[in-house]
């Protein structure tokens, strides 16, 4: 039985979520190839010895993320892949759905105090991403498992700096769809460090 993820809203950040999708399972080690016919829509994947094929469909606003394992034996919803591709989903489900949304309540907040207060929380943000990272490394110290929080940390970063750039380049929206994304991978990373 196929395992299904469904991204509601989403469809119009399709290619973004594929992205994300293919960028996050290479970066944890995963073989990710697409099928020539189908582009990016159908990938193939294998991740410690586990085999699949994921598909990314459209239906209507929504993304359905299909995985069909390849590998004898395996039973689909409790391999260590699933568990994997449904933490990843979830994390750039967030990411993205925080984006448009503050994207769009940038386009409705006008006047030149915007960028100031925006550039303001950045800096704390920055500030804030330090205080966590030492956390997750002294974590790592002590042999705690930390892979989720590191990539989120990495991506939050990435996020940062796009916004800062985005405020220089005056696309206020965007800079504030990423600040938005920023937060709730912060707050997903300070939850996830309480539970370790």
């Amino acid at each position: 039985m196929p395992y299904t993820y469904y991204a509601h809203g989403l469809t119009t950040v399709h290619h973004l979520f594929l992205d994300r999708l293919v960028e996050v399972l290479r970066e944890s080690g995963a073989e990710v190839v697409p099928d020539d016919s189908a582009g990016w829509a159908l990938i193939q994947t294998a991740w410690m010895g586990e085999y699949g094929t994921i598909e990314v469909r459209r239906t209507g606003p929504d993304l359905q993320i299909v995985y069909r394992s390849e590998t004898p034996s395996k039973e689909t919803n409790s391999s260590p892949l699933v568990h994997h591709l449904t933490l990843a989903l979830i994390d750039i489900d967030d990411e993205l759905r925080a984006m448009t949304e503050g994207e769009e309540e940038g386009r409705l907040l006008e006047g030149p105090g915007v960028a100031e207060e925006l550039k303001r929380h950045l800096m704390d943000t920055r500030s804030e991403v330090l205080s966590v990272r030492d956390e997750v490394r002294q974590l790592k110290d002590r042999g705690e498992e930390v892979a989720r929080p590191e990539r989120l940390l990495r991506r939050v970063e990435i996020l940062c700096d796009e916004a800062a750039l985005n405020l220089e380049a005056g696309l206020n929206p965007e800079a504030l769809g990423k600040a938005r994304a920023v937060e709730t991978l912060l707050e997903k990373v300070e939850a996830g460090l309480g539970e370790i």
